[in-house]
């Protein structure tokens, strides 16, 4: 789930610190694992996050764990502001087209 390297490091009040670059990330993993049953949106809520942040590689790698995680509301991405910066992109495109597809 994670790359890089960080060292950890306890605040003051004793917590772990994590790098900003891992926060959102973890949180979404930590949800996920929390309540499966949603991981496909809190997967899609991290891409919005993502792209509006301006890290569109991020924001479609979320968009793909979403849809790999059960998200199919093809509308709701067609449409959805936050994702307008992904629209122009060969791995958005392969997304919409995959939920498209009919379903068995």
């Amino acid at each position: 789930m994670f790359t890089g390297e960080f060292r950890h490091a306890i605040d003051g009040k004793g917590r772990v610190a994590v790098p900003a670059r891992f926060r959102a990330e973890l949180a979404t993993g930590v949800a996920a694992e929390l309540k499966p049953e949603r991981a496909g949106a809190v997967f899609y809520d991290l891409a919005c996050f993502r792209a509006l942040a301006g890290d569109r590689k991020g924001a479609l790698a979320s968009l793909r764990a979403a849809v790999e995680k059960g998200f199919r509301d093809v509308t709701l991405v067609e449409t959805d502001p936050d994702l307008a910066s992904l629209r122009g992109e060969k791995s958005y495109l392969a997304i919409i087209g995959e939920l498209k597809k009919p379903t068995n």
